[in-house]
């Protein structure tokens, strides 16, 4: 069975408030506004232990992504509203900020099985890989490396941030399989390029300098990782260029090829390198696909951030679509504002291969408005 994108929940017996459809292409102020609402709903749903999400028995609908992906965007947004801190006093997301980080703390354990390192949700189903690396994002997107840990959970009390997240990079570079990328959890075999994107988004969170972490990655993870994305890659045909989900499986979209982008941008690619260029030119390919997979059209969010990310890694700008040069985010910016519910949230996104909920939705819509990747330097592709 093929692999959902992200732990999912499905909201039952859901009541979908009117869209907020504008009459043109979004504007700036239009954009800015779709994200106090979208904010606004979303530290709505804040729990009250400092978690989003739902209750559910299946631990693959874990609270951590959803928090976590939450604590990004919170994060972000008080940077670049100018506070120095998301801890800033006068920053109104302050204690959501805090709360979210505490829950996500009292989380954090061992994979238990031999495996070195901090990791979290660990050995379950679609979730221990996918949970992790979101837990990275959150942890280094509060830029806040010497911060320490001050919750009642042994495995991380007393520790800086920074030493927390070392400890994860620490666990993945443990948890890569022989064939470069890694699954749903430590030591599950074949690698697929969704779990592998995720691992990936949350190392080179760490990695990169603008969060002011600068962990630590083995070379030899970043190696196997390079022979991944040869063997992920297709080869020729009307999919050259694109990510397969496994090897040779042939479920290949331009979500899978945000992260490959992403991917390619840790192990030191850049927007000239010929398998950068290869995997450019197939999303320039299925970019005006209407179909949500293997295309990101009319609002596949996962899809849009997962290529945010990627372009975003790489300096990439634009686009060439039919011999016409695109801005690959106003055009996402047009995409998400059209589709914003009156209530704030963004609706839920059903595509054939995973089943996405508002929750989600909303905090990945936002991740995009806001382009939080960690673009370390601008490199133009050429054209």
């Amino acid at each position: 069975m093929k692999n959902i994108h992200l732990v999912i929940a499905v909201a039952a017996a859901m009541v979908v408030p009117t869209m907020v459809v504008p009459a043109r292409a979004a504007t700036p102020a239009q954009i800015d506004q779709a994200i106090l609402n979208g904010l606004t709903w979303l530290v709505s749903q804040q729990n009250s232990d400092g978690s989003w999400g739902y209750p559910s028995s299946d631990q693959r609908y874990n609270p951590v992504a959803y928090t976590g992906f939450a604590l990004v965007k919170l994060q972000e947004r008080a940077f670049e509203l100018g506070y120095a801190s998301p801890f800033d006093d006068s920053y109104p997301y302050k204690t959501n900020v805090i709360n979210g980080l505490n829950y996500l703390f009292k989380q954090a354990t061992t994979n238990g099985a031999g495996i070195t390192g901090i990791c979290f949700v660990p050995g379950s189903e679609d979730t221990e890989t996918y949970c992790t690396g979101i837990a990275m994002m959150a942890i280094a997107a509060s830029r806040a490396s010497t911060n320490v840990v001050n919750v009642p959970n042994p495995v991380v009390n007393g520790m800086t941030y920074k030493a927390v997240l070392q400890s994860i990079v620490n666990y993945f570079a443990a948890a890569q399989n022989p064939d470069g990328g890694w699954r749903y959890y430590a030591s599950n075999e074949p690698s697929d390029n969704s779990n592998t994107g995720f691992a990936v988004m949350g190392l080179r969170y760490a990695e990169s300098p603008i969060f002011g972490f600068n962990c630590l990655i083995p070379a030899t993870l970043k190696a196997g990782l390079s022979n991944w994305i040869n063997a992920i890659q297709v080869n020729g045909g009307a999919n050259d260029g694109g990510s397969d989900y496994q090897v040779n499986s042939g479920w290949v979209n331009v979500l899978k090829t945000g992260n490959l982008l992403f991917e390619m941008g840790l192990v030191g690619d850049n927007a000239s390198t010929q398998r950068v260029q290869r995997a450019v030119a197939y999303i320039q390919r299925n970019w005006n696909d209407s179909n949500e997979d293997p295309g990101w059209r009319p609002h596949n969010f996962l899809a849009m951030d997962c290529l945010m990310e990627g372009f975003g890694s790489l300096g990439i700008e634009t686009l060439t679509v039919g011999g016409t040069s695109v801005g690959w985010f106003g055009q996402f910016a047009d995409a998400i504002v059209a589709s914003q519910l009156s209530n704030g949230s963004w609706p839920q996104d059903v595509v054939p291969a995973y089943t996405t909920d508002p929750m989600l939705t909303t905090e990945w819509a936002l991740i995009v408005l806001e382009r939080v990747p960690p673009v370390d330097t601008l490199q133009i592709i050429p054209q």
